[in-house]
């Protein structure tokens, strides 16, 4: 009886150990993304706050990534003194790595980063924008993916509540886009078609269905308002 009641408390305590674990990664991860919209919500209003063109801003990112690379160069600059120029701001500022945007759909009370890419890494905190479909705002298929799961980056788990008429917001540096949800659909995960370009621009946005088994995709299609 005494062995029994000792395992039967180690089954309890595990089990408790896991719940409180499974919180932990969630708020530690909720924490993350939230670190990661902030950031780029401080860049994007210093984009449209600054006087640089394009181009600089490319150049001046360039040289920053170039300088995170080199311990040499960080060292250099840890001793330099600061300059007030914009494009040394930028090198001061914390911008997320491959990250292209952020998306909010009001519906679902979501607001996340986007991430070039649609790999495990990128689509763990941020949902992913699939290369070679459209970007924000531009014409042709603008197309993304995010988990759903109750692990970690649950960020499509409520996108079967869309429904016809819902709104989604992309906010980049070139401008908020906002696409109106026009349909919903489950497909197999061999149905490829839904990433196809388009003339005009749509919004394609895909997720695992069901939640815990995974066997389908869920896909909401769009179009920009």
């Amino acid at each position: 009886m005494k062995i029994k009641n000792f395992i039967g408390g180690l089954l309890i305590t595990a089990g408790v150990a896991c719940m409180v674990y499974a919180v932990y990664v969630n708020k530690h991860v909720e924490a993350q993304k939230n670190e990661l919209v902030a950031q780029y919500e401080d860049y994007i209003n210093w984009v449209n706050d600054s006087e640089l063109n394009v181009e600089e801003i490319e150049e001046a990112m360039a040289n920053r990534r170039a300088e995170e690379a080199s311990e040499i160069a960080s060292v250099e600059a840890a001793e330099t003194p600061q300059s007030e120029g914009p494009k040394d701001k930028l090198r001061e500022m914390s911008i997320p790595k491959g990250i292209i945007g952020i998306m909010e759909i009001d519906k679902i009370d979501l607001v996340v980063t986007m991430a070039e890419g649609t790999d495990n890494k990128s689509i763990t905190l941020s949902v992913g924008h699939f290369p070679n479909t459209a970007m924000p705002g531009q014409v042709g298929n603008f197309a993304v993916v995010g988990h759903r799961s109750y692990r970690y980056g649950a960020y499509f788990n409520r996108l079967d509540e869309l429904e016809p008429g819902d709104t989604v917001r992309v906010k980049t540096v070139d401008g908020i886009f906002t696409y109106c949800v026009d349909s919903k659909e489950v497909v197999e995960p061999t149905e490829l078609s839904v990433l196809d370009p388009t003339d005009t621009a749509t919004m394609t946005l895909v997720t695992c269905t069901p939640i815990r088994t995974a066997t389908h995709r869920l896909i909401v299609k769009g179009h920009l308002i």
